[in-house]
């Protein structure tokens, strides 16, 4: 198993690091630029800043 790596920015010139601890479960499996559409409009929702950047990399513990 692999598990994503996060790395945004917000508009403000504020950068956020951040490891998930995340299952997800899809067929197929989800690519890095996939699941970093899905997690932008996650935080959208959930009132986190404007990402002006957001990647994804899964990387093996």
């Amino acid at each position: 198993d692999s598990l994503p790596f996060i790395c945004y920015t917000n508009g403000q010139g504020q950068n956020y690091v951040a490891r998930m601890n995340a299952r997800v479960r899809s067929q197929p499996q989800l690519s890095e630029s996939e699941m970093e559409v899905i997690l932008a409009e996650y935080f959208k929702q959930h009132g986190l800043p404007h990402l002006s950047s957001l990647k994804v990399r899964f990387i093996k513990p």
